[in-house]
């Protein structure tokens, strides 16, 4: 029995997406990352905000602080190590002060593996980003010196290659100028600057190799010179008392970056945005530069524009601050309700999103390139009969972030979880791309089986059973040719629906978003969807008119609740029609 929906029924009546006045939509709310940087820079030019908002970032922060003492990127999400050491450094920033309690120890001793090094989250792969994160937590953060030293600095001695670059893990080849500004970090955090044996001559050439000729750094060869790869680089020599080979000459280049509004990132890019800002102060101080009252003065009024009232801020000023998935979600309603002139505008927004100076979409551009971000880019404008001019770079993008053991993280050198998986997969789909022609089957295979235990899924291997990865896990044996083995996991979901919709945990909630991914996994296995599942989208919404994740209501309306909403209704009115294998 078949539901009938009206196609325009994506967004409620009285629901309008923040459209930014550079084209795109966005929240208009905080941003983590852009919120530590925004307050670091500001601390390094002494120009700290008043107290009054302090206290408002110090409340934004502790939003996204779980029971246990540690961070998630915002209120209701997972824990790691990312979002640990920016909203426990931020808090430090302003003088509040992170409490080293036993769970939250125990926590990030959690995330250590047996080499020494650290995962993001716990039970994933080591790697150099999250290896940096704790080992300065434990030093700046809880004073506690980091356990297993010997073994960390034989894993940080492990990553160095033969061109004297420094590896994201011990496990892969390319080396990268974050990747080494990540390791020489942890090395001098953990007090292992006599421990690591890594050729130091070789490692200085290769560091100064990646300065191009206009005096700029690069995160590696093929790519342009930029701001964060500059002060990656600078800050990367300067903890091993170093310089590069043209220090004049990279000054020069990042005082050329600087416009009346505040720093740009690359070189024929204009925006100033805190990114940008950011790397600029902490390059010139790793220089010994002097950063004249002029130019703290430009920074800090950049800096201002960009905060968010009575929290923290975004990358640039809010109503400019469009960001990849807001902007896909506007873009699905908009080709629903036939405003053509918003689908150019979201489209467009969405292909420039796509840099010359980076292969995947940016959540934010300016920002380093995502696999959720660039998944929703590209099924977005699938949906609106669009798509990037240059997919090969994306595609190729995407085949770069597989990981030794199979798996895929959100972005470049990041260890694996299935969701990330699962949307490069999906990703490559969109574009109209085999994934078998950029992909090492085989090992993905692998990682995907390492993932589900006892007929269920877990996000990450020996993690959370849940039902969105079970789901997940399911549609990608599907696409391996592994039918039997994904009708296997979903015999497991029909006793986890609760109210019409599906937990993720059984005892929890039924949601909208494990409800979506376990359609998507009815519809790869070529199963009917149950019909009740409408009246649990019925119940989503409450009698202000918001629609939420769960029954249990909502304040607002998050804005990529709507396309998953109106999606799936679509879905249950036309059988045929193809859900967006949407993931986040």
């Amino acid at each position: 029995m078949s539901v009938a929906v009206s196609r325009a029924a994506v967004v409620p009546p009285h629901y309008e997406f923040l459209r930014t006045a550079d084209g795109g939509a966005g929240t208009f709310g905080s941003d983590l990352w852009a919120t530590y940087a925004a307050i670091r820079t500001l601390r390094w030019i002494g120009r700290l905000p008043d107290l009054s908002k302090r206290e408002y970032v110090a409340g934004y922060l502790h939003s996204c602080q779980n029971p246990d003492g540690s961070f998630s990127w915002q209120r209701g999400l997972a824990s790691d190590i990312w979002a640990t050491f920016y909203c426990s450094q931020t808090l430090a920033d302003i003088g509040h002060s992170v409490a080293p309690t036993e769970p939250f120890v125990e926590w990030i001793s959690s995330l250590q593996d047996k080499d020494g090094a650290f995962a993001m989250m716990p039970g994933q792969t080591a790697d150099v980003w999250a290896t940096y994160y704790a080992t300065r937590v434990f030093k700046e953060i809880l004073q506690l010196p980091v356990p297993n030293r010997h073994r960390l600095a034989d894993w940080l001695s492990g990553l160095q290659r033969g061109d004297g670059g420094l590896a994201w893990s011990i496990a892969t080849a390319e080396t990268d100028t974050r990747a080494a500004y990540y390791a020489i970090h942890a090395k001098h955090a953990a007090g292992l600057d006599d421990d690591v044996k890594w050729d130091d001559e070789r490692l200085l050439g290769w560091l100064q190799s990646q300065q191009a000729p206009s005096g700029g750094f690069r995160f590696s060869p093929e790519y342009a010179p930029c701001l964060w790869a500059t002060f990656r680089a600078t800050k990367a020599l300067a903890i091993q008392n170093w310089q590069p080979s043209e220090p004049e000459a990279c000054e020069n280049w990042i005082v050329q970056r600087q416009r009346p509004e505040g720093f740009a990132r690359w070189e024929n890019y204009e925006v100033s945005d805190v990114w940008a800002n950011f790397s600029a102060v902490g390059a010139l101080q790793a220089l010994n530069v002097t950063i004249e009252d002029s130019q703290k003065d430009r920074v800090q009024r950049a800096i201002e524009s960009f905060s968010v009232d009575g929290a923290g801020y975004t990358y640039r000023q809010p109503s400019a601050a469009g960001d990849a998935l807001t902007t896909a979600s506007a873009l699905f309603s908009a080709v629903d309700k036939a405003e053509t002139d918003s689908v150019e505008q979201l489209s467009a927004w969405l292909q420039r999103a796509h840099m010359p100076w980076e292969d995947g979409i940016m959540y934010m551009p300016g920002r380093g390139a995502e696999i959720r971000c660039s998944l929703w880019a590209t099924a977005a404008l699938a949906y609106a009969g669009r798509r990037f001019p240059n997919t090969g770079r994306l595609s190729i993008w995407i085949s770069k972030l597989q990981n030794p053991d199979g798996g895929f993280g959100y972005w470049q050198g990041r260890g694996s979880d299935l969701v990330s998986t699962s949307a490069a997969i999906s990703a490559l789909d969109a574009i109209g791309e085999s994934f078998v022609e950029h992909v090492n089957v085989a090992r993905l295979t692998s990682f995907i089986l390492s993932c589900i235990s006892e007929g269920l899924g877990s996000n990450v291997p020996n993690g959370p059973i849940t039902t969105s990865s079970t789901a997940q896990a399911s549609r990608l044996l599907v696409k391996l040719g592994d039918r039997d083995g994904a009708l296997s996991l979903l015999q497991h979901l029909p006793q986890r629906m609760r109210l019409s919709g599906y937990v993720e945990q059984l005892g929890g909630p039924p949601t909208l978003y494990a409800t979506y991914q376990t359609v998507l996994a009815f519809q790869a296995n070529g199963l009917g969807i149950p019909a009740q599942i409408s009246r649990f989208l019925d119940r989503l919404i409450t009698r202000e008119g918001y629609i939420g994740w769960t029954p249990i209501g909502a304040l607002r309306q998050d804005p990529l609740i709507l396309p998953l909403h109106g999606l799936l209704s679509r879905k249950l009115g036309e059988p045929l029609f193809r859900l967006p294998e949407l993931v986040l």
